[in-house]
Protein backbone atom coordinates (compact mmCIF):
# COMPACT_ATOMS: atom_id res chain seq x y z
CA UNK A 1 0.00 0.00 0.00
CA UNK A 2 1.60 3.49 -0.86
CA UNK A 3 1.81 6.03 1.81
CA UNK A 4 -0.75 8.98 1.90
CA UNK A 5 1.36 12.32 2.37
CA UNK A 6 -1.22 14.83 4.20
CA UNK A 7 0.26 18.67 3.84
CA UNK A 8 -2.20 19.98 6.75
CA UNK A 9 -0.37 23.42 6.92
CA UNK A 10 1.01 25.29 3.51
CA UNK A 11 3.42 27.29 3.99
CA UNK A 12 2.79 31.33 4.61
CA UNK A 13 4.43 33.98 3.21
CA UNK A 14 3.17 37.52 3.86
CA UNK A 15 3.31 40.21 1.88
CA UNK A 16 3.40 43.80 2.96
CA UNK A 17 2.04 45.90 0.27
CA UNK A 18 1.06 49.78 -0.15
CA UNK A 19 -1.69 51.23 -2.71
CA UNK A 20 -3.29 54.76 -3.73
CA UNK A 21 -6.72 55.34 -3.77
CA UNK A 22 -7.05 57.83 -7.05
CA UNK A 23 -10.00 59.81 -7.41
CA UNK A 24 -10.97 59.46 -3.25
CA UNK A 25 -10.32 63.50 -2.94
CA UNK A 26 -9.54 62.96 1.19
CA UNK A 27 -7.27 60.21 0.50
CA UNK A 28 -4.90 62.59 -1.36
CA UNK A 29 -1.49 62.29 -1.01
CA UNK A 30 -1.68 59.54 1.01
CA UNK A 31 -1.02 55.50 0.69
CA UNK A 32 -2.58 52.51 2.39
CA UNK A 33 -0.44 50.35 3.69
CA UNK A 34 -1.36 46.31 4.54
CA UNK A 35 -0.30 43.24 5.23
CA UNK A 36 -1.71 39.67 3.69
CA UNK A 37 -1.11 36.52 3.52
CA UNK A 38 -3.19 35.89 0.50
CA UNK A 39 -3.49 37.51 -3.29
CA UNK A 40 -2.20 41.66 -2.58
CA UNK A 41 -4.99 41.94 -5.30
CA UNK A 42 -7.83 39.71 -3.45
CA UNK A 43 -7.39 41.66 -0.22
CA UNK A 44 -7.42 44.96 -1.74
CA UNK A 45 -10.78 44.15 -3.69
CA UNK A 46 -12.33 43.55 -0.14
CA UNK A 47 -11.02 46.59 1.21
CA UNK A 48 -12.42 48.75 -1.92
CA UNK A 49 -14.95 46.26 -4.12
CA UNK A 50 -17.92 47.80 -2.72
CA UNK A 51 -17.37 50.89 -2.20
CA UNK A 52 -16.75 51.07 -6.28
CA UNK A 53 -13.36 52.93 -5.06
CA UNK A 54 -9.96 52.63 -7.78
CA UNK A 55 -7.11 51.69 -6.53
CA UNK A 56 -3.53 51.41 -7.52
CA UNK A 57 -1.21 49.14 -6.20
CA UNK A 58 1.99 51.49 -5.77
CA UNK A 59 4.48 48.20 -4.45
CA UNK A 60 4.26 44.90 -3.06
CA UNK A 61 7.28 42.83 -1.19
CA UNK A 62 7.84 39.49 1.41
CA UNK A 63 7.15 40.89 4.40
CA UNK A 64 10.69 39.68 5.89
CA UNK A 65 13.47 41.68 7.46
CA UNK A 66 16.25 41.86 4.69
CA UNK A 67 19.32 42.13 7.20
CA UNK A 68 19.79 39.71 10.36
CA UNK A 69 17.77 36.35 11.37
CA UNK A 70 14.94 35.86 8.33
CA UNK A 71 11.98 36.58 10.27
CA UNK A 72 8.33 38.42 9.08
CA UNK A 73 7.09 41.62 10.41
CA UNK A 74 3.25 43.06 10.35
CA UNK A 75 2.08 46.50 8.92
CA UNK A 76 1.86 47.42 12.16
CA UNK A 77 5.91 47.24 12.38
CA UNK A 78 6.03 48.71 9.13
CA UNK A 79 3.72 51.85 10.66
CA UNK A 80 6.14 51.76 13.14
CA UNK A 81 9.60 52.12 11.22
CA UNK A 82 8.22 54.69 9.36
CA UNK A 83 6.68 57.01 12.02
CA UNK A 84 9.50 56.58 14.88
CA UNK A 85 12.40 56.12 12.46
CA UNK A 86 11.39 58.29 9.09
CA UNK A 87 9.22 60.22 10.94
CA UNK A 88 6.23 59.69 8.09
CA UNK A 89 2.94 61.19 8.99
CA UNK A 90 0.27 59.18 9.81
CA UNK A 91 -3.47 59.93 9.91
CA UNK A 92 -4.50 58.70 13.75
CA UNK A 93 -5.77 55.77 13.94
CA UNK A 94 -5.69 54.89 10.42
CA UNK A 95 -3.55 52.50 7.93
CA UNK A 96 -3.21 55.64 5.72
Amino acid sequence: MNAVKIKSFAPVRPIIYCYSTPGVTYHEGWVKIGYTERKVGKRIGEQTGTSDIDYHVEWQELAQYKIGEPDWFTDKDFHNYLEIEKQVERKKNKEW
